[in-house]
């Protein structure tokens, strides 16, 4: 309750505020002038992919994110040291590719015969679209989470 009324407080003495949920803005109306700035992804502007399974091997699963941010440094060691090893055992034709920019030590690192880091990419679209399986093993962060 001392956060909703500090929040409000605070957005009187601005013109504007840009959030990216609609619940925030109704709990905050009486707050100020709010604009809403979804998250999420436009398709007309990310475009689409062939939904169609792909049969080439080995599949491909992909992790993204910046690598120097905590949360995603550690969604990184977490899939390469403990989920990894499972997946590797049951499924043999499957490739990794830990893609973002900035790869801390800890990251560049995990680079294995079937673990590609590339670091930053030109079109992440293309990373996206190359992959079969999209994975979010993240287990902190904080702040609005949309890698799903």
């Amino acid at each position: 309750i001392k956060v909703r009324a500090y929040e409000k407080k605070v957005l009187s003495q601005y013109d504007r505020a840009l959030i990216v949920s609609d619940v925030d803005k109704a709990s905050l109306e009486n707050g100020g002038n709010i604009d809403v700035v979804p998250n999420g992804v436009k398709l007309e502007v990310a475009g689409t992919t062939n939904s169609e399974p792909k049969k080439s091997l080995p599949r491909k699963l992909i992790l993204t994110g910046n690598m120097a941010y905590y949360p995603n440094v550690d969604a990184a060691r977490y899939i390469c040291y403990s989920i990894w090893p499972r997946l590797k055992e049951r499924y043999k034709d499957l490739h990794l590719y830990i893609v973002g920019k900035n790869p801390v030590r800890a990251v560049r690192r995990l680079q294995a015969g079937d673990i590609t880091v590339t670091g930053y990419v030109e079109d992440i679209r293309a990373a996206l679209g190359e992959a079969d399986i999209y994975i979010a093993p993240f287990r902190m962060g904080s702040g609005v989470q949309n890698k799903i």
